[in-house]
């Protein structure tokens, strides 16, 4: 059933209650483990995008040759924490019970 609320008479500004069961406490506390879950992802996603960044710049020349390597250096040690953090999420996402 895919039709939109005006469809059933309702328009912009009416207020419409909405009726649903609500989730259970294990089940809260299980969403809230995923939203958290959710947030990590994405501060490590960004911290790539970082790195993804600097790469691009390190490949284009933007830096001497002699920094190069130091720079490689740093990047490569930012990327091995980044994919640590994302291990420790996995094992946080395997830890997680689910309902059936």
């Amino acid at each position: 059933m895919e039709e939109s609320l005006s469809s059933f008479g309702i328009k912009p500004g009416c207020k419409l209650m909405m009726i649903g069961k609500r989730n259970s406490p294990e089940e809260e506390s299980e969403l809230k483990k995923l939203k958290d879950i959710e947030k990590s992802v994405e501060q490590t996603a960004k911290k790539l995008e970082k790195v993804d960044g600097e790469l691009t710049g390190l490949k284009n020349g933007f830096l001497a040759k002699d920094l190069q390597a130091e720079a490689l250096g740093r990047l490569d040690q930012r990327v091995k924490v980044a994919s640590e953090q994302f291990m420790k999420i996995l094992e946080q996402v395997d830890s997680m019970v689910t309902q059936p």
